[in-house]
């Protein structure tokens, strides 16, 4: 009787044994779903600045008309206000006809150029005309010397006349590209001598 005891307190013993080994072990850690920092509102994935991109650009002329020399300067609206980057940019098509810094425009040489400005990978665009007024200048300038020195009673003189290109001019030799007007008077206007000059009007 004393041995049946005696085995059954061994064996509660360890089954009392076995269950606070049981209670002590290690805690659990928390699984993947857990509230750790890289799941919640961490600054990686929070309100980082975002980039606003350009939607249009316009200008304040889409066409224009300059004189050889004259300037111009162009004005763009970049929208929106707050893009990021509002950098524009300028270009000419035709250097030798208009160029273009910063806006400004500069005409060159007659004929016709289209500028562009470009933001933000959108673009527009204005087309520039140049005139080159040195002809119709010259022609008021002789006009006047014509007139005050007895052109209507030149023998030759139909072909002083302000709708004739000048080079079709009696007596006149004009280089159009280098500004040099030669004027040569003989007998049959009346008048005799040579002048030869350079005018830049």
């Amino acid at each position: 009787m004393r041995k049946l005891f005696t085995t059954l307190f061994a064996a509660v013993a360890a089954v009392l044994m076995v269950s606070f080994l049981a209670s002590c072990g290690p805690a659990e850690e928390p699984g993947p779903s857990g509230g750790g920092g890289n799941s919640g509102g961490g600054g990686h994935s929070g309100g980082g600045s975002s980039t606003i991109a350009v939607t249009q650009i316009s200008l304040n002329e889409i066409s224009i008309a300059l004189e050889v020399g004259g300037t111009l300067t162009l004005t763009a609206t970049v929208s929106p206000s707050d893009a990021t980057d509002k950098t524009v940019s300028w270009s000419s098509s035709d250097k030798s006809v208009a160029t273009v810094e910063n806006g400004k425009i500069t005409g060159v040489e007659e004929g016709s150029a289209t500028i562009t400005a470009t933001a933000g990978g959108k673009t527009v665009s204005c087309l520039v005309t140049v005139r080159d007024n040195t002809e119709r200048d010259i022609k008021a300038i002789l006009m006047e010397i014509y007139n005050a020195m007895g052109g209507p009673n030149w023998k030759i003189r139909n072909k002083w006349e302000q709708s004739r290109p000048l080079s079709d001019w009696e007596g006149i030799e004009w280089n159009k590209k280098t500004k040099e007007l030669g004027l040569s008077f003989n007998g049959e206007f009346g008048l005799k001598g040579e002048s030869r000059t350079a005018l830049v009007v």
